[in-house]
């Protein structure tokens, strides 16, 4: 599902809503600062070690999907992309599915 006004306005209303009713915005968190930033890494190991802590994520495991979903294929193909452009359009729809499952993805 691509990022629209109607996708990011969904999220913020759902997190409107769980804010109002004492709940916490989001279920999950995941925690990829020590890799997102990381000049000690090349290009290609960041994004292959990204994608494998995805993939080891409660979130990831626990999924309904066989991982052959447009998600699943998102975060296998993050492992693989070849440019930081590449990696963008992958991580964006990671980054969009985590609103909608309500998973804080931490980068800083």
């Amino acid at each position: 599902m691509p990022r629209t006004i109607d996708s990011i306005l969904a999220s913020h209303h759902a997190a409107t809503e769980r804010r109002n009713a004492g709940q916490p915005i989001w279920d999950r968190t995941l925690d990829v600062r020590d890799l997102f930033h990381n000049t000690d890494l090349s290009d290609a190991d960041r994004y292959r070690r990204i994608s494998e802590r995805i993939q080891r994520s409660p979130w990831y495991q626990n999924r309904d999907a066989d991982g052959f979903d447009e998600f699943g294929e998102a975060v296998r193909y993050l492992a693989q992309a070849e440019d930081a452009e590449e990696f963008n359009e992958y991580w964006d729809q990671i980054y969009d599915q985590a609103d909608r499952d309500r998973v804080w993805v931490k980068t800083r």
